[in-house]
C-alpha cells in the first residue's frame, strides 16, 4: 500500500492524485498514477479546460494505468492484488471487474467510491496497515505491503 502512496506523488491531476499498484505473488508488476493521456499536456490548475462543471474529464485514473499494463504484461489477472490509495469510483470498478483481478486494498475512503460493484472482495488498509473488510471486521489472514 506505501508503495501506492508513493506512486501517487506523480499523478498530474490538480484534483487528486492517486496511485495503483498490480501485484503478483506479492510482487509489484505494474504501477500507475492518474492523470492526462499520454503525450498529453499536463493540466495547469483546480478547473479541466474539458469540463463546465469544473471537474476532470480527461485524466486516466491509476487503477486503470495499473491494470492495462499489468495485462499487457500478460499478468494471471485471477491471481493480482490490486493496491490502490483510494477506493475506486464506479467507472474503474467496471474496469477492476472486467480484469478479474483476486482482490482489491484502498487507503483513502472516496465519496463517488463504486465499492458496492466490484465483484472481488475489496478490503480498507489503515495507515498503520490494519486490514478491514467490507463488513468492517479486522481481518487477520490479509496483509498490507
Amino acid at each position: 500500500m506505501d508503495t501506492a502512496e508513493l506512486w501517487a506523488k506523480r499523478g498530474t491531476c490538480m484534483r487528486a492524485c492517486v496511485g495503483a499498484v498490480v501485484a503478483w505473488d506479492n510482487r509489484p508488476i505494474s504501477i500507475g498514477y492518474n492523470g492526462s493521456p499520454a503525450g498529453a499536456p499536463h493540466c495547469a490548475g483546480n478547473e479541466c479546460p474539458l469540463s463546465p462543471h469544473k471537474t476532470c474529464l480527461r485524466a486516466v485514473h491509476a487503477e486503470i494505468n495499473a491494470l492495462t499494463f499489468a495485462h499487457k504484461l500478460g499478468a494471471p489477472m485471477h491471481e493480482c492484488d490490486l493496491y490502490t490509495t483510494h477506493a475506486p469510483c464506479g467507472d474503474c470498478a467496471a474496469v477492476i471487474n472486467h480484469h478479474q483481478v483476486r482482490r482489491v486494498f484502498y487507503r483513502h475512503p472516496y465519496h463517488r467510491a463504486g465499492l458496492a460493484y466490484l465483484t472481488m472482495p475489496y478490503f480498507r488498509v489503515t495507515p498503520s496497515g490494519i486490514v478491514i473488510d467490507a463488513q468492517g471486521r479486522v481481518n487477520e489472514q490479509e496483509h498490507s505491503h
